[in-house]
């Protein structure tokens, strides 16, 4: 329902079992498979333990999604056992991929590695944004009923904690994967979320960005790059709002890497360049200064500028 007031409709492609005459195909309400593979045991393992998913089909054929039992992992994460079918959280995350999988660019369109990330990141999006819209959580964590760790839960950071910026694609220790990049396209959104409510007030700043991120799905390119749903947003603002919040917002995207002259060479791409600007010069700054090696007093060429903190493969800002 919360989904369908914002524009999940009928014509597109929601999960409905009946459409009632409004457009699209019906008979696709969702399947849920509550402790999926609870008898399997062992291992973690996508039928076994510590998972959940969602399937998505076109529309008209039922998506299915699989709730599992949580035990702690070594060096992962030291909570009871849980059961996933309690944590509103990853519900409303695995839910949402139905929502992208179907909505963006008209459906299953979602199939480059910054596409992929950002379906994640939506995920932790909206059952963050939901669940503290509603007061039923205090702090945007993902997963801290089933890990029992509510500082980050299942993620390396609360999303209001994140340090991701745009710069940081494929950080990962093992090279870019669309859960910890979709970590980035979460942190954005919540700092463009962050930046409404500041500007408008909680009710209204709330309103804003969550029209506005489900607005931005179907008039996106295909398979589309962070960047180009940086576009579809702004767009969606002057289509829904007249571009009322234009400064808001590229404020909040310039401030994550998604600034005006950020560039992806596409969906794929694993390392764009980031850029920190706002497309009106009057909000920019500039700093400039030259990198030294400590035991020679000399300058470094060719030093890698990095902004935020230091991950591998993070995209420099710049070169001395």
């Amino acid at each position: 329902d919360y989904f369908y007031n914002l524009g999940w409709v009928e014509g597109a492609g929601n999960l409905q079992l009946s459409n009632f005459g409004k457009g699209g195909l019906g008979g696709d309400a969702i399947l849920g498979l509550v402790q999926a593979g609870a008898a399997s045991g062992g291992a973690p393992t996508y039928t076994g333990r510590d998972n959940a998913y969602m399937l998505t089909l076109p529309d008209g054929i039922p998506a299915w999604s699989g709730m599992f039992l949580w035990e702690p992992i070594a060096g992962a994460f030291e909570g009871s056992y849980a059961d996933g079918d309690f944590d509103a959280g990853i519900i409303y995350h695995e839910y949402s991929h139905a929502l992208s999988t179907r909505l963006v660019a008209g459906g299953e369109a979602l199939g480059s590695h910054q596409s992929g990330s950002m379906g994640e990141g939506w995920g932790d999006w909206y059952g963050m944004h939901y669940l503290l819209k509603n007061g039923l959580q205090d702090k945007p964590v993902v997963g801290g009923y089933v890990t029992g760790n509510m500082e980050s839960g299942i993620r390396s950071y609360a999303l209001d904690d994140s340090p991701y910026n745009y710069g940081d694609i494929g950080y990962d220790v093992g090279g870019p994967e669309v859960h910890s990049d979709g970590d980035i396209w979460a942190a954005i959104l919540w700092q463009v979320r962050e930046e409404l409510i500041e500007t408008y007030g909680k009710t209204e700043g709330e309103s804003i960005a969550e029209h506005l991120v489900m607005d931005a799905m179907p008039i996106s390119v295909p398979e589309p790059s962070m960047e180009d749903m940086r576009t579809a947003i702004i767009a969606s603002d002057f289509e829904r709002y007249g571009g009322e919040h234009y400064d808001a917002l590229w404020k909040a995207f310039a401030q994550r890497g998604l600034g005006s002259d950020a560039y992806s060479n596409g969906g794929n791409d694993t390392d764009p360049i980031p850029a920190f600007n706002h497309p009106d010069g009057q909000h920019n700054g500039q700093i400039s200064g030259t990198v030294i090696n400590a035991a020679t007093n000399k300058p470094i060429k060719d030093a890698r500028i990095i902004i935020g903190e230091f991950e591998a493969r993070t995209s420099p800002l710049s070169v001395t």
